[in-house]
């Protein structure tokens, strides 16, 4: 582990596992980092992969903390500044969003992108989601998450419930802050960025879950029709989790197209 300090001073740890090319991992929302432990584990074989917290889901931080997805990139450009090589950065779902930010910024800094459905404004529905943060302003946290996760994620009843039991420890209560009042939020507040990620040029691919809702392939047929350099997969029998349920599949796909990249 070592610790890096973005531009407004504010300390990122950062989680290495391995040695070799550079990958970085942007987490998708409701995550602390820790769900892509056995991807990057199984990737650790071949490269030094870096992990870290998301500013929103930090609870370290102070009340009133910049939280947004500038400060992030931030974050990122910091990790970057701390490595040799340029890096290939991963990002899932919120945390795609965030590594299409940080490819826009960061031109000529990284070898490409690797992106699982990254979502894009305006993602959110305004209204449950409005419904959800109310919930999570009045106490009912369980009802903050159930509404925002039905709403905005779109799996099955039971992916919800799976995800809903966890509510039960207090980490993953804290982690429904970040998703409902931050991450989704501050993507909102950045409006249509369409525009900027089409100027990106280092090779991006995408990764897709059949089982995902429509819209999550919609934004990635978006991307992948204006973007250069473009590569795209999708896993079969899995939806927005495959980090869960096919890190073997998910960990192979990230190394045959970082190989590419990488030349």
């Amino acid at each position: 582990m070592f610790s890096v300090a973005a531009s407004d001073g504010v300390v990122t740890r950062v989680v290495e596992q391995g040695s070799g090319p550079v990958i970085l991992i942007c987490h998708e929302g409701f995550d602390d980092g820790s769900s892509y432990a056995a991807v990057a584990r199984l990737l650790a074989r071949k490269y030094r992969v870096l992990r870290f917290c998301r500013r929103p889901y930090r609870t370290d931080l102070p009340d009133g903390a910049d939280r947004s997805v500038a400060a992030q990139v931030s974050d990122i450009e910091a990790i970057v500044d701390a490595v040799p090589g340029e890096p290939i950065i991963v990002g899932h779902s919120s945390g795609g969003n965030l590594a299409l930010e940080a490819l826009a910024a960061m031109p000529g800094r990284f070898s490409g992108g690797i992106l699982y459905e990254p979502c894009l404004a305006p993602a959110l529905d305004p209204v449950p989601t409005q419904a959800a943060k109310d919930a999570f302003l009045s106490g009912h946290v369980d009802e903050a998450w159930r509404t925002f996760f039905r709403a905005n994620i779109g799996n099955s009843s039971l992916y919800t419930w799976l995800f809903s039991s966890c509510l039960i420890w207090p980490h993953y209560r804290r982690l429904v802050e970040g998703l409902v009042l931050f991450d989704g939020a501050g993507i909102e507040a950045r409006g249509d960025r369409r525009a900027v990620f089409f100027t990106i040029t280092a090779p991006v691919g995408f990764i897709g879950g059949a089982m995902s809702p429509p819209r999550h392939a919609a934004w990635i047929d978006e991307l992948a029709g204006r973007l250069k350099h473009v590569e795209r997969v999708t896993i079969s029998a899995v939806g927005h989790n495959a980090h869960y349920f096919r890190p073997f599949t998910l960990a192979r796909l990230i190394d045959q197209f970082a190989l590419k990249c990488l030349g």
